[in-house]
C-alpha cells in the first residue's frame, strides 16, 4: 500500500496518524508534523489535499473528522509500533513471575521491531520523540531477552550472553 500513499508527506501523514491512532489529531498538530518549524504559504491547503488523498487511498471510513482527524484501522491490523510496546509489556510480566519462556518470545519481537528504528531520514520534533521511545524499547527489550535467556538455560546461555553484548554496544551508542 506504501506505493499507493501520495508521496513522502503523504506516508508521514500517514504514519503520523497510525503513531497517535488512539486519539484524534488536530490539523495544528498535523501541519506541525509534515512542515516543522516553517510551514509553505498553502500549507492548509496542502494538508487538505493530502488527508483527500490518504482517504481516496484507504478508503472514507478509515479517516474520521476534518478538524480532528482520527486513523481507524480494522480490529485486526497490525501496527509495529504498538506491538512492540504490547510486546514489551508482556515480557516484562513475564519476568517478574520468571516465567522465562513466556519472556523469551516477546522480548524478542519487541527486540526485532524496534531494531528496525523510526523512520529513518526523517526528521521532525515527533520523529524524534517516538525514535527515542522505539531505542529506549530496544534497549529494554535486550535487556528482558538477555534475562530470558539466563532464566531459560542451556543453549539458550550463548543467545544470552550475545543479547547482553548488544545491550551493552547499544547502551554505549
Amino acid at each position: 500500500m506504501e506505493r499507493d500513499l501520495p508521496g513522502r508527506q503523504g506516508r508521514l501523514l500517514f504514519v503520523c496518524l497510525a503513531a497517535g491512532r488512539v486519539r484524534p489529531a488536530t490539523r495544528a498538530e498535523l501541519l506541525a508534523a509534515l512542515w516543522p518549524g516553517d510551514p509553505p504559504a498553502r500549507a492548509e491547503a496542502a494538508l487538505s489535499s493530502l488527508l483527500s488523498k490518504l482517504r481516496r487511498t484507504l478508503g472514507p471510513h478509515r479517516l474520521e473528522g476534518r478538524g480532528h482527524v482520527q486513523l481507524r484501522l480494522p480490529q485486526d491490523a497490525w501496527v509495529d509500533l504498538e506491538a512492540s510496546t504490547a510486546a514489551v509489556h508482556r515480557a516484562e510480566g513475564a519476568v517478574t513471575r520468571k516465567d522465562w519462556h513466556a519472556a523469551w518470545g516477546p522480548a524478542r519481537l519487541a527486540q526485532h521491531i524496534a531494531a528496525r528504528g523510526f523512520l529513518p531520514g526523517e526528521e521532525a520534533p515527533w520523529i524524534d520523540e517516538r525514535r527515542s521511545q522505539v531505542e529506549a524499547f530496544y534497549l529494554r527489550s535486550l535487556e528482558l531477552a538477555a534475562q530470558a535467556c539466563l532464566g531459560i538455560g542451556g543453549a539458550k546461555l550463548v543467545t544470552g550472553e550475545r543479547t547482553a553484548r548488544t545491550l551493552i554496544a547499544a547502551d554505549r551508542g
